[in-house]
């Protein structure tokens, strides 16, 4: 498993509102920030996080696509 799938899977262990930082996931996996970086954008367009201003990136419930409303 890559560094980058490792902390997709992590994200995706992770409790619904529980907030995640690029420096954190760094620290706790050991892996760059890079990497942990460009793991949370890919997991923000998989709907798995979500940047909210003011909050930063928290944890959400991924919708199954015949769920989500448009």
């Amino acid at each position: 498993m890559s560094k980058h799938q490792e902390i997709i899977a992590y994200l995706e262990e992770l409790p619904v509102g529980k907030r995640v930082s690029v420096r954190s996931i760094s620290n706790y996996l050991g892996v760059s920030e890079g990497t942990a970086y460009r793991a949370i954008k890919e997991a923000e367009n998989r709907g798995l996080v979500e940047t909210r201003p003011r909050s930063g990136t928290i944890r959400v419930k991924l919708l199954k696509l015949r769920d989500q409303k448009y």
